[in-house]
């Protein structure tokens, strides 16, 4: 008891030493901590069936018929391979709720091009990049300065491009990096979209217009007015 009477007395008389008990007792309770395991959906076993498929398979009589049953799964493949029975691409069982720091309403979702993140756009005006596996956020950025309300990917998977509430434009590489800003409405934008070459686009906002736009001049080329209200996608 003395000696231990003796420890607390020099701890708390030098700063040095009750830091440093401070610290071991943090250490301490992060080795403590559970471990959070993450459920994890991986679709690349349907995607490589799908692929291995497309080999041999030419019409949808060819592709052997998915029977209700577990051990058929390991055959299962993506929606896309069973146009021709739309009930097998309906989805009637949330897999998971992801939710981010700060809660606000998300107005615009997409996939990367290669499908293995989303991207959401936010009342904040953040990007969000989520992990498709995992269903956990990876990075969050300031995008814009208002609410970003809609997003959209070019053909060839180099440009995302995506408005706000404020009628700003922006360009994003697919590293996320910002190489241009413009104003292209006076109000809210509700919809863009690429011609099939991509050297142009097309954008819709409440001012009653749709405006189509040079991409690589970022120049307007030509006004579409006739509506009568705020003209959405």
């Amino acid at each position: 008891m003395l000696e231990n009477l003796g420890t607390l007395d020099s701890a708390s008389s030098d700063p040095t030493l009750l830091k440093k008990d401070v610290s071991d007792l943090m250490a301490d309770a992060r080795k403590s901590r559970k471990a959070v395991f993450r459920r994890t959906i991986d679709y690349n076993a349907s995607a490589i069936n799908y692929l291995q498929n497309r080999i041999w398979v030419s019409r949808d009589l060819d592709r052997p018929m998915l029977q209700p049953d577990y051990l058929w799964s390991p055959k299962l493949c993506p929606p896309r391979s069973y146009m021709d029975s739309p009930m097998n691409c309906v989805m009637s069982k949330p897999v998971r709720t992801s939710t981010n720091k700060n809660k606000c309403p998300i107005y615009c979702v997409c996939w990367t091009p290669e499908g293995r993140r989303l991207i959401t756009g936010a009342f904040s005006g953040e990007f969000t990049l989520w992990n498709g596996l995992t269903f956990n956020f990876e990075t969050i950025l300031q995008a814009h300065e208002s609410q970003i309300r809609c997003m959209k990917w070019s053909h060839n998977e180099e440009w995302l491009l995506t408005a706000d509430h404020s009628g700003y434009v922006k360009y994003w590489q697919a590293n996320m990096n910002n190489v241009e800003m413009y104003p292209a409405h006076k109000e809210t934008i509700r919809g863009v979209s690429f011609c099939p070459f991509d050297n142009q686009f097309v954008t819709c906002s409440d001012d009653s217009t749709v405006r189509i736009w040079d991409f690589h001049r970022c120049a307007e080329k030509r006004v579409l007015p006739g509506h009568r209200s705020d003209v959405r996608r």
